[in-house]
């Protein structure tokens, strides 16, 4: 839960909230996380923030990973909700990228961009494991990195050959989406806006780069990997390893409860271990293969763009374990930072220190709340 709830309440209580609050939720496996803020002027305002463990609905320890009931999970959303003293029903939802195909299309420079609508759909089929009409599809054409504002997008050509133009593409099943407004709906919220997390993530994390990064997403059962240029996605995998792993990891290997390697996990202390090992020596399988994953997606994305990955941002509840940045930086060849969404809105200036620490894991959540405002 937000520590900080009443000290916000106390200095938010006697402003008016604006008909502009918006609310961004994130729904994960083992949390779920809101972001509250409001418009002032150009400026976006923090007004509550939010965490609730999902373990204890289905009758597991905190940090667990469950798959709840649309019925549970709305009933723990209320409860986070009630308890963050978020005072808006205008809300927006972030979606599970599991659940979706993000890939890149590559359509010859000469179409003419308004044929797009029906080649995508076309084209995207050889990439979509079931019939086109059972998912949501949206596309977006990737801007190209020189632009020649004289001429089209779509005629330009290089020593007489035609160039590709590439075109970002989701798709999300039906059935997915339906999930989520089924839990806004029984929770009595409003949303309108649905966005794939990653989205969301990368709007809250990344700066006005103008170079190639990665945003390394360390989630409870998976670690998602985008890299971004210029804000737009390149390239997007998951890799299937999560902090959930690090903690199981540390209970096989020291006979303890579930809960005593979370704590073990979170404040990278071990007690009465005859080995004296280290938490990171026990996690380091997973680490290790996460990293080799995420590293081997980079390698093959430098060396079929021709660019180079210029750092890494790390985001997730995962990113905050004690000694990730140094293994992190150990790994890669490049600068690697902690993201700090709440940079993006002003809070109260004691609350900077605190809003830096947690803010990794509420990227998404914040993400979607700035995609209502702007």
């Amino acid at each position: 839960m937000n520590p900080f709830k009443a000290i916000l309440d106390q200095i938010m209580g006697s402003l008016q909230k604006s008909p502009e609050s918006v609310v961004g939720i994130d729904i994960g496996s083992c949390f779920i996380k809101v972001v509250q803020i409001r418009k002032k002027g150009s400026k976006a305002v923090l007004e509550t923030y939010g965490s609730l463990a999902l373990g204890p609905y289905d009758n597991q320890p905190d940090g667990s990973a469950t798959n709840l009931s649309v019925e549970k999970i709305s009933e723990a959303l209320l409860d986070l909700i009630k308890e963050a003293n978020v005072s808006t029903k205008n809300v927006a939802v972030a979606m599970s990228s599991s659940a979706s195909l993000i890939f890149i299309l590559k359509i010859p420079g000469i179409v003419d961009e308004g044929k797009l609508p029906s080649i995508v759909p076309l084209e995207a089929r050889k990439y979509i494991p079931v019939p086109i009409d059972e998912v949501s599809l949206d596309w977006f054409l990737v801007p190209k990195d020189s632009y020649d504002s004289q001429s089209s997008l779509y005629e330009k050509s290089k020593g007489g050959k035609v160039e590709e133009n590439e075109v970002l593409v989701t798709a999300t099943h039906l059935d997915t989406i339906k999930k989520y407004q089924d839990i806004v709906s029984k929770s009595g919220l409003s949303a309108e806006d649905f966005e794939i997390e990653i989205f969301s993530n990368a709007r809250a994390s990344l700066k006005r780069d103008l170079l190639s990064v990665a945003l390394l997403d360390i989630g409870a059962l998976r670690t998602r990997l985008s890299i971004m240029e210029r804000g737009v996605v390149k390239s997007f995998h998951i890799i299937n390893r999560g902090s959930v792993d690090m903690t199981n990891e540390i209970m096989r290997a020291l006979g303890v409860s579930f809960e005593k390697a979370e704590e073990m996990k979170i404040k990278n202390v071990i007690q009465n271990d005859k080995n004296n090992r280290d938490v990171l020596s026990i996690v380091r399988p997973s680490l290790d293969f996460i990293f080799s994953e995420a590293g081997n997606a980079i390698l093959v994305y430098e060396k079929s763009c021709g660019k180079t990955v210029s750092k890494a941002i790390l985001s997730g509840g995962g990113s905050l374990m004690p000694s990730m940045m140094d293994f992190a930086s150990a790994k890669f060849n490049f600068e690697v930072i902690l993201s700090d969404p709440f940079s993006k809105v002003e809070a109260p200036v004691f609350l900077s220190e605190v809003l830096k620490n947690i803010g990794p894991q509420f990227g998404v959540a914040l993400g979607m709340a700035l995609r209502k405002i702007r």
